[in-house]
């Protein structure tokens, strides 16, 4: 029976492995597995069934068998190294040299097994958190805190070399310390205050004194802390840093710092927070570490068995030097201190189809070499920026064609706030391609260098906790030229708050950027100061650009001329004639490839000569702002600003004209809008953001609803206890297109935190609003099964709790809603939408009876103040509101915001023919499959008459919500997830 058993064990192992090997090219295969032997050959997939060959166990043993691979001459068609699902741990980097190439012909890839899970991660895995009983440490935590916080020690775990934190920011680099990874997702160490910042009180030593005041008494808890940190915008809201303290006087409340201080100084009223203070431990997330006697110390978001946790422990996972033809395909690299990738000189090497993740620097950086790239990889939790591109030589103007193409970076510089883009440009003839950006602090692109090509990428919410700045961004240089910025869609990009008084900027040409062409354009709600910012430069060309519902389309000013005359002079600040002699600006190739840059210093260099606005269309906004005058020397011609455009579709955010539009009589290119962004190839499976769009519901053929609800003091305990794993794997299970997930309802209990909620509410953090973030849990487990997730929520405050309704400034649902609800009630939902961006597709708003509140748009909160945040995080978010049960109501629009219908019915009855909707809207009935909404009961149709109901519903192209019951702990009701289950598989095998 044993031989039985282990020849078929042996057989399904050769299958699978076949399966991996299947649609290799010919040529060389390497096959590499967490149950591999470096002293087997690679040749097999799957061990033998005598265990004396397989695959091997660690990329540098395939590294090495490549090596020696014929005298080192490769196969014909090169050499793929398949790696075979499984977590790989690196204790330290993976490096390749010149003697590793492959070449154009015989290329050299280290991939993932088809549809494998592989991760590389660049440290340990940490278990058996337990209780504190050290009183001394339990003596630092609040009492209410303790119960809820574990501890582990590191060295037990045999973690070495524990890092240190540094004096990182504006101006300094560095390596983070030891990060802790739960759940696939960086933890905050402790800090104080848990979100947002607080104000600095005086500077009793002066900017420069390296003292700052505070108010209140908090740091007196934090005597007993030995290594404390302080993170700020010190003086400049561009220019944030880390400084350790070295003393807290209670007494005067002053916080002296350890040289070189903040960033540019101390001044009274800007920002900072406290960190790495076991006394701040005291939400769920944040750790701290001791690294005298190496024992962290973790409030877990959720159960420890429901997430692995890791620590970072090595700076980079690959390294490639002076390697040629070499690519890494479809895997999770994850877990560092330093830049995840490395590659330096070279040519032709690839990073495609990756996921870069949970890195305490940048994602990957490419120096030198040419034709080197990232393409289809998503980025995202980097400590600093995305990808770093550099390479081309500046002085013979020699290009590398280096790129990033069809990227998807987002949460990035969560460590650094600023000057670390999510890409990173340096030299010459670089190309940044179709690649989605969002949700980053600071700029999306930053550019030094000539030649390169930024074309074809959606960026949206970034700038988000900054001031002076802007989305794309080069400046203080006359001879960086021939830039050139086509073609993408620039979106909802503001500064962070309402006390930053210089504004952001989409594209930002600052001090006296010259040379560069801006064509082909869109930008929507982008730029609280412009769009596009000319600071004093000269030779930049503005043309075919759309500019939407921007304060200014283009801001050009003669800074040069005025408050930054000395800087832009010879022998200033910025170094302006120094630069021109670096290139030899008057000789070839600069003097043949730019003439006016070999005349410059015949006339005022300073002065903003040679700009053109010219074919560019600005609706909602001024075109052409020059604040300090100089009109004459801004050619114009040709612009439309006082007629309709005729967009295809603006609320759908579909900035394409129709046939008819004026903007074609006066000479306007066509704008390739739909190749703009994402797009699938075979690195990339799926797309998001505008190639997504709001497209992906049509697609759909049902959904699952759940009424996840609750309350009580035991409100945290049973969030904790659901099985968000196991929630998704039953989904998955199903088939669905897409989750509706209840946050909350009547009762004020919300299963996610909320940091504006418990504000207003007049609640303490935790009580109302859940520690865990279990929405965010679900969306990640969902996404990474390709099923979308929106959230419900009701229209109104909780209807049971009279402080809410009173803090919220709300009345009964069914009385209009007054301006103070609505204003606060868009902050609350603005901040969950913010806090999961794409992650979450869709809003269904329950209980929107009486719309009188919201319907007179002349008011200052109204639907689409309510709309905007709901779409603060995701702009294609899909929206419905519900007006009831009512057949006429339920397939209706109460606002131009709606995207679907809110479908509200209490049986399976309806269909789009019988009760249609407005041409504008997707067609969606929710019901339930008990007998009431969220009822362990039935279900009450069979599951053949289900699956023809939806059918039909789809082939008149609607779509299906079918709400079910589920248990505290996640599970579904047996009998309803039977059904789903043979809805989904029925439905999906047409």
């Amino acid at each position: 029976m044993r031989r039985i058993f282990s020849t078929m064990l042996c057989y399904i192992l050769a299958v699978i492995g076949l399966m991996c090997s299947v649609s290799r090219a010919s040529g060389g295969a390497i096959y590499v597995s967490i149950a591999g032997d470096d002293n087997w050959s690679g040749r097999l997939p799957a061990a033998n069934s005598g265990r004396t060959d397989g695959p091997l166990a660690t990329l540098s043993a395939a590294r090495d068998a490549i090596r020696s691979l014929n005298g080192g001459q490769l196969p014909i068609n090169g050499v793929t190294v398949y790696v075979r699902g499984g977590i790989y741990f690196l204790s330290s980097t993976f490096e390749l040299g010149a003697a590793d190439s492959g070449t154009a012909e015989k290329p050299i890839v280290y991939r993932a097994c088809e549809d494998e899970e592989v991760r590389l991660i660049g440290g340990r895995e940490v278990k058996g958190f337990g209780a504190i009983t050290d009183s001394k440490v339990l003596g630092r935590i609040e009492e209410k805190f303790r119960r809820n916080i574990l501890q582990l020690d590191l060295k037990s775990q045999e973690v070495g070399g524990l890092g240190k934190l540094r004096n990182r920011g504006f101006g300094r680099s560095g390596v983070a310390g030891l990060e802790l990874f739960f759940q696939d997702r960086p933890m905050q160490l402790a800090r104080w205050p848990n979100a947002g910042w607080v104000k600095i009180a005086s500077v009793p030593g002066g900017k420069d004194g390296g003292r700052f005041g505070y108010e209140g008494d908090r740091p007196k808890r934090w005597l007993n802390a030995d290594d404390v940190w302080v993170h700020g915008f010190w003086t400049h809201d561009w220019a944030d840093s880390y400084e350790k303290v070295a003393s807290i006087d209670t007494e005067k409340r002053v916080i002296s710092t350890v040289p070189p201080h903040g960033a540019y100084g101390y001044t009274k009223g800007k920002r900072f927070y406290a960190l790495n203070l076991l006394e701040e431990l005291d939400s769920p997330g944040e750790w701290y570490l001791e690294r005298e006697t190496g024992i962290l110390y973790f409030w877990p978001p959720a159960p420890p068995a429901q997430g692995a946790a890791f620590v970072s422990t090595i700076d980079t996972i690959i390294s490639m030097k002076d390697v040629s033809y070499v690519t890494f395909r479809g895997m999770t690299i994850e877990c560092t201190r330093g830049t995840a990738v490395r590659i330096s000189g070279g040519k032709g090497n690839l990073i495609a189809g990756c996921t870069i993740r949970n890195i305490g620097n940048r994602g990957v950086s490419i120096s030198g070499g040419t034709n080197n790239g990232v393409a289809g990889c998503d980025i995202y939790e980097t400590g600093d920026g995305g990808i770093g591109l550099l390479g081309g030589d500046r002085k013979t103007l020699r290009p590398c064609n280096n790129f990033a193409e069809n990227n998807h970076i987002h949460h990035y510089s969560r460590w650094c706030l600023t000057y670390r883009p999510a890409i990173g440009v340096s030299g010459v003839g670089n190309r940044v391609s179709h690649n989605l950006i969002h949700d980053g602090p600071h700029n999306a692109i930053q550019l030094g260098g000539n030649d390169n090509v930024i074309e074809y990428n959606e960026i949206f919410n970034v700038c988000t906790e900054s001031d002076d700045v802007g989305a794309f961004y080069m400046g203080r240089d006359w001879t960086m030229r021939s830039n050139v910025i086509r073609h993408n869609f620039f979106h909802h990009i503001h500064s962070a708050a309402e006390q930053y008084r210089h504004g952001s900027r989409v594209v930002y040409l600052d001090d006296a950027a010259s040379g560069t062409t801006i064509h082909g354009n869109v930008f929507y709600k982008a730029g609280s100061l412009c769009a596009v910012n000319v600071g004093g430069g000269r030779d930049n060309i503005i043309t075919n650009n759309v500019f939407v519902d921007c304060v200014n389309g283009v801001l050009i000013d003669a800074r040069g001329l005025g408050w930054a005359k000395g800087h832009a002079a010879k022998g200033g600040g910025w170094g302006m004639y120094r630069k021109l002699a670096d290139v030899n600006f008057d000789k070839p190739p600069y003097s043949e490839r730019y003439p006016a840059l070999a005349r410059i210093l015949d006339e005022n260099p300073a002065a903003p000569r040679g700009n053109v606005v010219s074919n560019n269309i600005c609706v909602g906004g001024k075109l052409l702002n020059m604040p300090n005058g100089h009109e004459d020397l801004v050619a114009q011609k040709g612009n439309l600003t006082d007629s309709d455009p005729m967009f295809v579709d603006k609320a759908k955010l579909d900035f394409q004209f129709r046939d008819k539009s004026p903007a074609y009589k006066l000479g306007f290119e066509k704008i390739p809008f739909a190749k703009i962004g994402l797009y699938a190839d075979r690195y990339r499976k799926s797309v998001s953001g505008r190639a997504d769009g709001k497209g992906w519901m049509k697609k759909s053929k049902f959904g699952v609803f759940v009424h996840y609800l609750g309350g009580g003091d035991s409100w945290n305990d049973k969030v904790n206890s659901f099985d968000a794993p196991g929630f998704v794997d039953q989904v998955a299970r199903t088939k669905a297109d897409y989750v509706v997930f209840t946050l909350g309802q009547n009762s004020g209990y919300y299963c996610s935190p909320n940091a504006a909620y418990s504000r207003y509410a007049g609640y303490e953090e935790g009580d109302r609003c859940s520690g865990r973030d279990l929405p965010m849990e679900i969306a990640d487990g969902l996404g990474e099964r390709g099923i979308k997730l929106m959230l419900y929520l009701p229209s109104r405050s909780p209807q049971r709790d009279a402080r809410a309704m009173k803090g919220l400034e709300d009345v009964h649902e069914r009385q209009p809603a007054p301006q103070g609800f609505t204003k606060k009630w868009s902050e609350v939902i603005a901040e969950w939408s913010k806090r999961y961006g794409l992650k979450v597709a869709g809003w269904w708003f329950d209980g929107s009876y009486n719309t009188a509140g919201w319907d007179d748009l002349s008011k200052p909160y109204n639907w689409n103040t309510w709309a905007a945040a709901a779409r603060a995080g995701n702009p294609y978010s899909m929206l419905a509101f519900n007006p009831g049960t009512r057949i006429d109501k339920a397939f209706s629009s109460l606002t131009a915001q709606q995207d679907y219908t809110a479908g509200e019915q209490n049986s399976f009855t309806a269909t789009p023919k019988k009760n249609p909707c407005p041409a504008e809207l997707q067609w969606q009935l929710l019901t339930f499959m008990g007998n009431r909404w969220g009822a362990a009961t039935g279900p009450h149709k069979s599951d053949e008459w289900m699956t023809n109901y939806i059918r039909q519903i789809n082939g008149q192209g609607g779509i299906v919500t079918i709400d079910v019951n589920i248990s505290d702990d996640g599970t579904i009701y047996g009998p309803h997830l039977k059904q789903l289950v043979a809805i989904g598989t029925a439905l999906n095998a047409e």
